[in-house]
């Protein structure tokens, strides 16, 4: 960096580039890549030098690119997104988390990894009612666990799920966030 001014020179730059297309590391997670990419990501734009969301989309596909379950997340992503146009790299993170949640690298077939946190979001209020599994209760509903009674954001709410979206900032929707239930926006995957 060029102290007298606070930017970037070339080397700097490059070396920024060179994290940007290295692979994940063993033991990380993708939300700790998608972390780091922001971060640098971030760097680049301040300096100047902005990548397109192309060229951000390609690189983190590239890093993950030996585990096949984010590997297959983001390839999905880009089926459900045709328009080159539309993707973004907010949204490939955001797909990739969503759909390949709590993922290990031990679990994508390496040994010794760390458990990646908890993904998904909380509704913020109660769930769309009905009786609560012979409670008579309104069912609540979480993103991330389903119908299991949290009550929103918050103290009384998923705390996983609010650590991973301050761990991560843009990681979910609004849309996932104030899922009502599994149908309107909420996840298939926990009823």
């Amino acid at each position: 960096m060029l102290a007298s001014h606070g930017t970037a020179d070339i080397a700097t730059l490059n070396e920024w580039k060179a994290i940007l297309k290295a692979p994940l590391e063993a033991g990380k997670g993708f939300s700790h890549l998608a972390t780091l990419h922001r971060h640098y990501n971030a760097r680049l734009e301040d300096n100047g030098q902005p990548e397109s969301e192309l060229t951000k989309c390609s690189r983190i596909a590239s890093a993950v690119n030996t585990y096949p379950d984010y590997s297959k997340a983001g390839n999905d992503y880009n089926t459900t997104t045709p328009l080159v146009a539309n993707r973004t790299f907010d949204g490939y993170c955001a797909y990739v988390n969503l759909h390949v949640p709590n993922i290990t690298v031990g679990g994508a077939g390496y040994a010794n990894a760390a458990m990646v946190a908890g993904r998904g979001a909380v509704r913020t209020g109660a769930g769309r009612g009905g009786a609560g599994r012979g409670r008579g209760a309104a069912l609540n509903y979480c993103y991330m666990h389903g119908y299991d009674g949290h009550k929103g954001t918050g103290s009384t709410g998923c705390r996983g799920m609010v650590a991973a979206n301050i761990a991560t900032p843009g990681t979910y929707t609004l849309a996932m966030l104030n899922a009502a239930d599994h149908l309107s926006g909420g996840s298939q995957r926990n009823l």
